[in-house]
C-alpha cells in the first residue's frame, strides 16, 4: 500500500510531486533537494503565508536552472495552499531568496519577516 506522500502526490504537478515522493521516502521533515536550498526557511515561509495567498518568488537572475527548479518546486510544496505565481504581477508576499534586491521592481513593502541568510519573506502593495 502507497504511503501518504506518495497517495498526495499523485494529485500534485509532477515536479512537487517529485519532491514529496522523496520527503517521504526519508524522514519526512524536508524534501530532498539537488541544489543548496534552505528548506527550514521555506517551511518558515509557508507558517507565515496564508491560504490562498499568491507568492512569487524572487531570486538572483544569474542562478541555476536546477536551483531555481528546487526552490521554485520546494516552496510550491511547503507554501501549500498558498498560489504560487511564475511573474511578480499580482503577488501579495514575495519570497526573497538571495535575490540581491529584496523586491521586483513595482513593490513596496509591508512587512518583513527575515527568514535566514539573505532569506526573506515580504508582504507587499503595488508602489
Amino acid at each position: 500500500m502507497p504511503g501518504l506522500a506518495d497517495r498526495i502526490a499523485d494529485r500534485l504537478p509532477g515536479p512537487v510531486a517529485s519532491l514529496l515522493r522523496e520527503a517521504g521516502s526519508g524522514d519526512g521533515r524536508e524534501p530532498a533537494y539537488s541544489a543548496p536550498v534552505d528548506g527550514a526557511a521555506l517551511r518558515r515561509a509557508g507558517a507565515l503565508v496564508p491560504d490562498g495567498a499568491r507568492y512569487y518568488v524572487h531570486h538572483a537572475p544569474n542562478a541555476s536552472r536546477l536551483f531555481v527548479y528546487n526552490l521554485r518546486n520546494g516552496a510550491q510544496l511547503l507554501l501549500l495552499p498558498a498560489r504560487a505565481l511564475l511573474k511578480p504581477a499580482g503577488a501579495q508576499w514575495i519570497l526573497s531568496y538571495q535575490a540581491g534586491t529584496l523586491l521586483p521592481p513595482g513593490f513596496r513593502a509591508v512587512r518583513f519577516h527575515l527568514l535566514g541568510d539573505r532569506i526573506a519573506l515580504v508582504r507587499v502593495v503595488p508602489a
